[in-house]
């Protein structure tokens, strides 16, 4: 496999997870995902400190997620 398609497989992978993670909190009634609130810097550092003290896979993707909520926010995609 080459580097590209390593990369790509990667990216493919783990922004599954990510929407797979987006979907399950909205399924549980969390909304708001596209309004940057105050706290969220906050809650994405907990999460990625969790997620390399822990190995939890599942902060990692909370963290992907979160950062990608403020990267939206501060591009004006939405």
């Amino acid at each position: 496999m080459s580097d590209k398609a390593k990369i790509d497989a990667a990216v493919d992978a783990f922004s599954a997870e990510m929407k797979k993670r987006m979907h399950s909190k909205r399924r549980q009634g969390f909304r708001g995902w596209d309004v940057l609130d105050c706290d969220i810097e906050g809650r994405l550092l907990k999460n990625a400190a969790k997620a390399s003290i822990d190995h939890d896979g599942k902060s990692c993707v909370d963290a992907a997620n979160l950062a990608m909520m403020i990267w939206i926010h501060e591009a004006n995609i939405l």
